[in-house]
């Protein structure tokens, strides 16, 4: 008896959080301000992981214009993985989606609060949300870039974990700011995604993490490996902070704004 309990309420569970991500993606395909402006950094990571597939000589040449910086062009190849790595994080940071989606509510929104769903499992649907629409791409790029270059097996490791960790992060960090500074009154979806505050600071947060990463690694250079794990330890350490700070912060200053 007690066992049909939980499996009817896990399914119930299940299906309200589908629910809400089922609606969280409709409204997101729904506008094309709201697509062009969150998927830069994707649709970017995935340029550039073609660009060094097709043509790696051509775009370290462009990219460091003929200075002489010591290495081998063989050198610098071998570098490539870790480089890649950066790319990763740093295309991520500047991919915020969820840092509209509470403001994209708009008067709306007090639908969510007499709905019998709660908060948590709200914010949980917009960051499922966002994680479906910005992996997949991400992986997809990461599988052509495994071919192409035929990493080593840490390195294989060690930027799956960023694709994992750093559409969360992301995520999490443009709910907290959207919560803080919502624009509920907005006349249009542009307003919202590009005239936002929280639009511009979640993403000038995102790249100043993405600067913080790649300077870590210029800086440890020599012990990379172990930079990119502290790096790694580190980001999930804040994202699991951040994701308890949204699960108590989030939960009254959803209600506040709602009231």
């Amino acid at each position: 008896y007690y066992v049909s309990i939980l499996v009817e309420e896990n399914i119930k569970t299940k299906s309200k959080i589908q629910s809400l991500v089922f609606k969280e993606l409709k409204r997101y395909f729904s506008s094309t301000v709201y697509i062009f402006n969150t998927a830069f950094g994707i649709i970017l990571m995935l340029v550039i992981t073609i660009t060094l597939c097709v043509n790696l000589d051509g775009t370290i040449n462009a990219v460091l214009e003929g200075e002489d910086i010591g290495l081998t062009m063989e050198q610098i190849k071998s570098y490539i993985p870790k480089i890649y790595f950066q790319i990763v994080i740093y295309t991520a940071c500047m991919t915020s989606i969820t840092s509209s989606s509470i403001s994209l509510e708009g008067k709306s929104l007090y639908i969510l609060k007499t709905i019998p769903v709660e908060t948590r499992k709200i914010f949980k649907a917009k960051i499922i949300t966002s994680n479906i629409i910005t992996m997949p791409i991400m992986f997809i790029s990461e599988i052509i870039f495994f071919i192409a270059f035929k990493p080593e097996i840490k390195d294989i490791i060690f930027i799956l974990f960023a694709t994992i960790i750093m559409p969360t992060l992301t995520a999490i960090i443009g709910l907290l700011v959207n919560l803080k500074h919502p624009k509920l009154n907005a006349s249009s979806d542009t307003e919202v995604v590009k005239q936002s505050a929280s639009s511009g600071i979640s993403v000038l947060i995102g790249m100043v993490l993405g600067m913080l990463s790649i300077v870590t690694a210029i800086i440890f250079y020599n012990s990379i490996d172990l930079c990119y794990i502290i790096e790694i330890i580190i980001l999930t350490v804040i994202t699991i902070v951040l994701g308890v700070i949204l699960k108590k912060y989030g939960q009254k200053r959803f209600m506040q704004i709602c009231s």
